[in-house]
This record gives C-alpha cells, structure tokens and sequence, in this order.
C-alpha cells in the first residue's frame, strides 16, 4: 500500500513476512529483502522484490538504487505491453 522501497533485514520475524515466504520448496531460507512498488501512473501495478538467504543483509544505498532502478525499466515494459495489447484491441474493432 506504500509507493515506497521496503527492506525487511529478518523475514522470519517481522510482522510483514508471511511463514510460507521465509522458506521454499527447494529449502531455501529467504532471510532478508527489499522490494519496490512499481508504478505506473501514480498507481502500484505490482512490486519487484529481492530475497536473500543472509540473515540481517544490510541493504545500502547502492542496493536500493539499482533495485528501483530495474523495477523503473519493468514499468516501462509492462507500460508499452498495455499500451501494445490496447492498439490490437483497437484495431481488431
């Protein structure tokens, strides 16, 4: 609900991170993430997140710049897909 970048440094326990998004299938341990809203328009269209199996990863500033940044270019390719989808909607009318 924000339209900020979160760092969670210990998955396992704070309150956000759900039991079944701490483990996989596999065994893997995500310990620590930090994720981006992306937006568009003003509006989160969805996140981009970033798990770690290292408990306590400190995210610093370079980490959160380059996840913003990919999250900004998946915008901009889900943006141009809409964009796409709605012209062969308009012309197939």
């Amino acid at each position: 609900s924000e339209k900020r970048t979160l760092i969670i440094d210990d998955t396992t326990t704070h309150p956000a991170t759900a039991s079944y998004l701490t483990a996989d299938k596999w065994g893997f341990y995500f310990l620590s993430y930090i994720g981006t809203p992306l937006l568009l328009e003003g509006r989160v269209v969805g996140v981009l997140g970033v798990y770690t199996t290292e408990k306590h990863r400190l995210f610093g500033a370079r980490d959160v710049s380059q996840v913003e940044q990919v999250a900004h270019y998946f915008t901009l390719i889900f943006s141009a897909e809409l964009r796409y989808r709605s012209a062969l909607r308009e012309s197939d009318a």
